[in-house]
């Protein structure tokens, strides 16, 4: 089965649209669903926070339990919607 039966297959019962976009950057290949559909990304911002927190609780320099505390200096403004 191709990757792309595969994405399609799992997302199919989903409601609502899926957007995706990958780039293998080893070897430039793409792969995107909907890549061209203008999405909101407030909320992916995200991934790319729980990668890193996973990164850095495998490689032992933080843990699950660890605390952060988000400060008014710290804090970007965002967008209501």
């Amino acid at each position: 089965m191709s990757l792309d039966s595969r994405v399609r297959s799992e997302v199919a019962g989903f409601r609502g649209t899926v957007s995706l976009y990958g780039k293998d950057l080893d070897t430039g290949t793409v792969y995107s669903i909907g890549a061209d559909l203008r999405v909101r990304t407030a909320s992916t911002v995200k991934i790319g926070i729980m990668i890193e927190a996973f990164a850095r609780v495998a490689e032992g320099s933080s843990a699950w339990a660890d605390r952060l505390t988000l400060t008014k200096e710290t804090k970007v403004p965002g967008r209501e919607s």
